[in-house]
């Protein structure tokens, strides 16, 4: 009986952990991050360094929060993107003919990351971090530097300077100092733990996205004019349980960022929105609804609502949170704009007697008459109801949290073997 038993846990125990490995993503406390490796043809760079690539990732990031998992083996590609993998962190050996040369690595704004040829064995768990914004906390303030606060900051990288513009050798043991001068792979408990936060919220984003609650379209390179308009990719995912608070998040990255304040003519980057599958309202022909973007000039939000007696009519901006999106570099450079990510609450754009879709279309338009669609043709639809709140009680949830996961698993098989029924 007794043996009976325990082959009767084993195969529940089995069974969660394929569980676990077929739908990744959060599993009870910890955030399962998956990893797929590529090697573009003719890079140099090997299967044994990626694998030691992928070590370096675990043995630097995971922890109590956060385990990382590789999916599929390391194939080979004719080009960056090639056979990316939805919803996992996709690194890339390619021969990283970049400028400035000579960068091991680069981060992608959670697109994907790129690893040359003779990378240290590091670089994949420093982009990383970089990937889930992994900030140290070292800021040596006894030599009066300030804390890097945000990208662009000297500091933000994971060194600081010494009070006399050089790099602080006392943060060289930190993994996110740059490749070129790094001694270590240290990285402080703060920063841990944000790595955790973030990585759970990106992966939720990636359920969300595979949900089809969600969207992650990349966008034919060099389909615009300028570069400063040329959309590469879009992204747009809720995250929330009610109506309340499930945010929006609508990203957009481009081939290069406009700097108006040097010469590029001003762009607004924006997002028009179908709110309630009409065409009936909105503006014809479409039945657009709401305009979402950013004005590169003025260096703020712009939301607006079609009227059909008055036309598109501005509305306060104030909802709307906007995140500039960063490429980061190996290397002792600051990161570089690459797009925005706004956000608002669903409600703002959305009621809930309006249905479970919402489409939109991401546009770039400079003010000399210059502009960039993706999709460029149509569309594209996502569902958007939020999950309704949990009952008041929910079968299988022994720990009374309304939710059940892998702790009330725990308690299962503890109780089974207590036989308590």
């Amino acid at each position: 009986m007794a043996e009976q038993r325990k082959a009767q846990v084993r195969v529940i125990v089995v069974l969660s952990f394929l569980l676990m490995l077929i739908f990744g993503g959060v599993v009870g406390a910890k955030t399962v991050v998956k990893v797929a490796k590529h090697i573009v043809k003719g890079s140099g760079v090997t299967k044994e360094d990626l694998e030691e690539q992928f070590k370096g990732i675990k043995n630097t990031w995971d922890s109590a929060d956060v385990t990382h998992v590789q999916v599929g083996g390391v194939d080979e590609v004719n080009d960056v993107n090639e056979g990316k993998v939805a919803g996992a962190i996709n690194i890339y050996g390619t021969p990283l003919k970049v400028k400035p040369p000579g960068n091991p690595g680069i981060c992608y704004n959670r697109s994907h990351i790129v690893i040359g040829p003779n990378a240290p064995n590091d670089t994949g768990a420093h982009e990383a971090g970089h990937w889930n914004d992994a900030t140290p906390d070292d800021c040596n303030t006894e030599h009066g530097d300030p804390c890097g606060l945000y990208p662009g900051d000297p500091n933000y990288m994971g060194y600081d300077t010494n009070g006399n513009g050089k790099q602080d050798p006392n943060d060289s043991n930190n993994i996110m100092f740059p490749g070129t001068g790094r001694t270590g792979s240290d990285t402080d408990p703060n920063q841990k733990k944000r790595y955790g936060e973030n990585a759970k919220k990106w992966v939720e984003s990636q359920n969300a996205i595979a949900g089809e609650r969600g969207s992650d379209n990349p966008d034919t390179v060099g389909d615009a004019e300028h570069s400063i308009i040329d959309i590469t990719d879009t992204s747009v995912w809720g995250i929330g349980n009610i109506f309340e608070d499930y945010q929006m998040n609508f990203k957009m990255l481009l081939q290069e960022y406009p700097y108006p304040s040097t010469g590029d003519p001003p762009v607004m980057l924006g997002f028009y929105i179908e709110s309630d599958q009409s065409c009936e309202t909105g503006e014809p022909p479409g039945g657009l609804d709401y305009y979402m973007g950013y004005d590169t000039m003025a260096e703020k939000p712009v939301f607006m609502v079609y009227d059909p007696f008055g036309g598109w009519t501005h509305w306060d901006p104030s909802i709307i949170e906007v995140e500039m999106q960063y490429m980061e570099f190996d290397g002792p450079f600051e990161p570089i704009p690459i797009g925005i990510k706004l956000s608002l609450p669903l409600m703002a754009i959305k009621s809930p007697l309006s249905g479970d879709l919402l489409s939109f279309k991401a546009k770039a338009e400079s003010m000399d008459g210059f502009a960039d669609y993706a999709p460029d043709f149509g569309m594209t639809t996502i569902l958007t109801k939020p999950l309704p709140p949990p009952p008041p009680t929910v079968l299988g949830d022994l720990d009374e949290d309304l939710d059940v996961d892998m702790r009330d698993l725990a308690l299962l098989l503890g109780n089974y073997l207590a036989g308590v029924e």
